[in-house]
């Protein structure tokens, strides 16, 4: 369960319709095909093998749409006395384009979800931006707030429904203070996911209106709320106070997480982040780097604390082992515990073949991150 975040030293009444083309049925965005071609009839002429392609391989993290396939070709005729061959599987049809936006709340397409498709986010608030130069993502928020009233939106180049050039240079010019940021608009595809209930958005558009909006003050969450294994759903995506008691602290508990691991990285960073546990878990201490060789990754606990590392550049906490020199991360180290309150987002993400999803806690900067 590999997933590739991809960050550089880093929506009350129910609208009916999405895009003006139908949105793909899978929840992972691929069109599915039949089978492969049958084989030919022995003892004559073989018969053509017929059928379609298979389902398109699902993509990148997050559960984009995956690469759907056309009609596959049939097997040629077989030879008398002998079986045809069997036919080739083909490539199928693509994800349908957004070609309208119907203007909707984030409340209003989260609760209960909305068929995947194609929106308008209309006059959000700018909650936060994280750090990547190249697939930056944004937290927005209806600005009357409430549960369900924020997503995560992801400007990707690569993805389906993809982020122009234009777009994320708006984005990376967007009014941002402590206090304050900038109201838009956002257009593009709602992914809901049947696994885990995984929720994205991909940026198309962005307008900026030229408004500020009051930064929402932080929900309160307990740890039995952002553990790898539980839902939040109405708090995800929100800025959020998680309190963690002095009397049952975090301690580490993976230094290298599967469910972090940057898949096929060939450059650092390695690792997205790292995994604590509550101290009554009573787990065995975690294993340390050993220079700059990670351990090995422990097996996954419903009960661990995934934390992620979105905002790197106020966020720099870190088990990477391979990737600690002249970064400016902090080490931590299997002594390390944190307990008092901590300012983040809750966040559901989920693994390159979309068969399994997990909450991570983004923590918003050292500071508000209480390592002791």
């Amino acid at each position: 369960m590999q997933r590739r975040l991809s960050y550089v030293l880093i929506v009350g009444a129910l609208l009916v319709g999405g895009c003006s083309s139908t949105p793909p049925t899978p929840s992972n965005g691929a069109v599915v095909g039949g089978t492969s071609g049958g084989a030919g009839v022995g003892g004559g002429a073989g018969v053509t093998g017929l059928g379609t392609g298979t389902a398109g391989d699902t993509a990148a993290f997050g559960g984009a749409s995956g690469s759907a396939a056309a009609d596959g070709s049939g097997g040629a005729a077989g030879t008398t006395g002998a079986a045809g061959t069997t036919g080739a599987a083909g490539t199928g049809a693509a994800v349908p384009a957004c070609t309208s936006y119907p203007s909707t709340t984030i409340a209003a397409i989260r609760n209960p979800p909305v068929a995947s498709g194609c929106y308008e986010l209309s006059h959000v608030g700018l909650v936060a931006r994280t750090d990547s130069p190249s697939e930056p993502r944004i937290y927005v928020q209806d600005v009357g707030g409430g549960d369900y009233s924020a997503i995560v939106a992801k400007c990707s180049s690569t993805a389906t429904h993809a982020c122009p050039a234009n777009v994320m240079t708006k984005i990376g010019q967007l009014y941002d203070t402590l206090t304050s940021a900038a109201q838009v608009t956002v257009r593009g595809y709602y992914l809901h996911g049947s696994v885990g209930g995984f929720e994205t958005f991909y940026i198309e558009d962005l307008i900026d209106e030229g408004k500020m909006v009051t930064r929402p003050a932080p929900i309160a969450l307990a740890v039995s709320d952002i553990t790898r294994d539980a839902r939040s759903p109405a708090k995800w995506f929100r800025r959020a106070n998680v309190t963690i008691p002095a009397q049952d602290p975090l301690v580490m508990y993976d230094f290298s997480p599967t469910d972090l691991q940057l898949a096929g990285a060939t450059a650092c960073p390695n690792y997205a982040g790292f995994a604590m546990i509550a101290k009554s878990a009573g787990t065995a201490a975690a294993t340390a780097c050993s220079g700059t060789t990670s351990p090995a990754a422990r097996s996954t606990n419903p009960n661990e604390v995934l934390f992620g590392r979105q905002f790197f550049n106020q966020f720099l906490y870190s088990t990477d082992c391979g990737c600690m020199a002249g970064t400016g991360q902090r080490a931590l180290t299997v002594a390390n515990t944190v307990s008092g309150t901590a300012l983040g987002y809750l966040i559901i993400e989920q693994d390159k073949g979309a068969t399994a999803s997990y909450q991570v806690f983004e923590p918003a900067a050292d500071k508000t991150f209480p390592v002791k």
